[in-house]
């Protein structure tokens, strides 16, 4: 596979929801962001969909099920994601 011309990953969490927020019970304020496990860079389409809506990460009634188009997604870019991790890290 080659690689792209040009590079627009971004950051993404990939498991954004309530669950994965820890907030202040007083202050209301966010202490925490867990479960990190489906982070990387990704196209910045890969997590759009799921923040975009509240509620669940699958197509409902009239919407376009893009599952497919996701996991192309992944597929493509796993081969550079790993990479783009260590970079992080240091």
């Amino acid at each position: 596979m080659l690689p792209r011309e040009k590079s627009d990953l971004v950051f993404c969490h990939n498991d954004l929801s309530m669950n994965n927020v820890i907030v202040d019970e007083k202050t209301f304020k966010i202490k925490a962001i867990i479960d990190w496990e489906y982070a990387g860079f990704f196209s910045p389409e890969f997590e759009r969909p799921f923040y975009q809506r509240a509620g669940p990460s699958i197509a409902l009634r009239d919407e376009l099920d893009d599952t497919g188009a996701l996991m192309d997604i992944i597929s493509e870019q796993s081969e550079y994601t790993p990479m783009s991790m260590r970079t992080l890290i240091k």
